[in-house]
């Protein structure tokens, strides 16, 4: 069967070899191969007419003026070694004295335009293409009366490549369509058949995997598949064949962020939008989805892409500064391909979801069956899946299967988890309380708590606090203060009780903060009250009165 590209091939010889057609249009969307196809079918007319003149082809892209794109007619004529262009030369000569057989720009350019062009280009085709990236001082109407002028005095003949997509100015489109055009030849690949174009000299391992999924997301332009190949090239040299689930987790992905990347796309899908992507979390939200948000989750599912992680981030920092991580690559790649039994175990969870919520037909037994499978392989499965699987059982009425599998994933992973490099705990995602309290235990492995002086120096230094500060003063008490107040000497003193005086002046402070001053008050006010004549009492009634804060000592 024909692919379009040789329909069209063969469609467009005839119409050339057809000299009743003056002026004809190879017309299709930005990037489908229309310039690939014209080269294709320049060779078949050179093996069959020998000996006639060779098309000129000419480019109308910042062309100011119809002299302009004159100038580079002759000029790209300049370059044909055939009968036409030596009795071009000749006549010119005659013209100008002094040319000799060359063009010099600049001498005599209006004369050998107006007198010496009809010579070069009667009877010739010409190829003119991006006509809808004119310049905006060119006005159609001076290109659409010179290709008349020509087609008709001088039997020059045209064939206009134009990407209709461009077309903005709808006027241009019905001139041209009205004025000059005899005929209209439009390219429609399919998307596949686009890819094996751009795809024919690359010897990637996957192109099936990736002309899969460009062609689930309708790509037709040749650039942007060819540009996909080379992110590929670059991204992937060096693995060697990959493992078909591998191809499945990174092919889509790079795929749809590199053409998001490059306009090459329908879908006004964003990248922000795609790495945020996560099935379970939007099947588990209740939260109300925008008209586009919807669109964008078609855009994704068609890939069968369930979420984003560390690799897809990495392929957005490549795209946008053209620099490969190669260390932090490798390492997910290598994760990726030893880690087929997690993959399995990641496809019994993704089977209990998609039962769960969208099989009619849902089997209970079936997925109490997965659900103790599970529960055998807990180490392969993040705190987020392990907690959607569970509230499904609880859902079910399996509170103690869910309870089971959600102390056996805690017993398997507290111990390994790394807090500096864990990806088990994400914003934004629903986690068992159980696994949130292991993450808090976690995150105060890396982050232990504050006492009340380191809290006091961050916010003094920093000018501004976070929620390691708030939880300090949110769980401090007066005796934690009054044993601050007595251990500090010196400076660290002075700062300590300066900065509390400053929390004190501040108007709008959050109710952990302020439940913390007001253990610092109380504070003091018991040590003046127990050791009125201690020096660290004088000190403090000194800095009260200082700041004009009462101290109610006789209360």
């Amino acid at each position: 069967m024909q692919s379009s590209y040789q329909k069209a091939q063969e469609i467009l010889l005839k119409l050339l070899n057809n000299h009743s057609y003056k002026v004809i249009a190879l017309s299709g969307k930005w990037g489908t191969g229309k310039t690939h196809l014209w080269g294709l079918v320049k060779k078949q007319l050179q093996l069959s007419t020998a000996q006639a003149s060779q098309p000129i082809f000419v480019s109308i892209f910042g062309a100011k003026t119809s002299n302009d794109l004159k100038l580079r007619l002759l000029q790209n004529g300049s370059l044909k070694d055939d009968k036409k262009y030596k009795d071009f030369v000749s006549a010119g000569g005659k013209l100008v004295k002094g040319i000799a057989g060359k063009f010099i720009p600049g001498l005599a350019v209006e004369e050998i335009i107006l007198l010496s062009l009809p010579k070069l280009l009667g009877g010739r085709l010409v190829v003119i293409d991006d006509v809808e990236r004119k310049h905006k001082n060119l006005d159609i109407d001076e290109i659409l009366g010179f290709i008349n002028e020509y087609s008709e005095t001088y039997k020059t003949r045209f064939l206009l490549l134009l990407n209709t997509d461009k077309l903005e100015d709808e006027i241009i489109w019905r001139k041209l369509h009205e004025k000059v055009i005899d005929i209209e030849l439009k390219l429609q690949p399919a998307s596949s058949e686009a890819f094996d174009v751009a795809s024919i000299n690359s010897n990637l391992s996957f192109l099936e995997c990736a002309r899969e999924a460009t062609t689930s997301l309708g790509i037709t332009n040749i650039r942007i598949i060819k540009r996909i190949i080379r992110v590929f090239s670059e991204l992937l040299e060096g693995y060697g064949p990959l493992e078909e689930y591998v191809q499945k987790r990174i092919i889509p992905s790079t795929i749809l962020l590199t053409a998001i990347h490059y306009r090459g796309i329908a879908s006004d899908i964003t990248s922000e939008y795609f790495l945020q992507h996560n099935s379970f979390s939007k099947i588990l939200s209740r939260a109300q989805r925008t008209a586009d948000e919807l669109k964008w989750d078609d855009v994704i599912n068609k890939l069968s892409i369930s979420s984003c992680d560390d690799y897809e981030f990495l392929v957005q920092d490549y795209l946008q500064t053209g620099v490969v991580d190669k260390e932090k690559l490798d390492k997910i790649i290598n994760k990726y391909q030893t880690d087929l039994e997690r993959n399995q175990v990641h496809e019994k969870v993704r089977f209990i979801f998609e039962s769960y919520y969208w099989d009619p037909l849902f089997d209970h037994a079936k997925a109490l069956e997965l659900a103790e499978d599970l529960f055998l392989n807990t180490e392969a499965l993040t705190g987020n899946q392990v907690s959607a699987v569970a509230d499904i059982l609880t859902e079910l009425g399996e509170t103690n299967l869910s309870e089971k599998l959600i102390g056996r994933w805690i017993e398997i992973n507290e111990p390994l988890i790394d807090p500096n490099e864990s990806d088990e705990f994400n914003m934004g995602r629903s986690l068992h309380p159980a696994i949130e309290a292991l993450n808090t235990r976690i995150r105060e492995r890396q982050y232990p708590p504050l006492t009340l002086e380191e809290a006091i120096e961050r916010v003094r230094s920093n000018s501004g606090w976070g929620d390691r500060e708030n939880i300090c003063f949110q769980n401090s008490t007066p005796t934690q203060y009054e044993e601050t107040l007595k251990t500090l000497r010196g400076s660290e003193l002075a700062k300590f009780i300066c900065e509390n005086f400053s929390l004190l002046r501040t108007i709008g402070l959050n109710d952990s903060f302020q439940h913390g001053i007001n253990n610092f008050k109380e504070a003091s006010t018991n040590i003046v009250r127990s050791a009125p004549e201690s020096r660290l009492a004088f000190i403090l009634k000194r800095e009260f009165e200082k700041n004009n804060i009462p101290l109610h000592i006789n209360e």
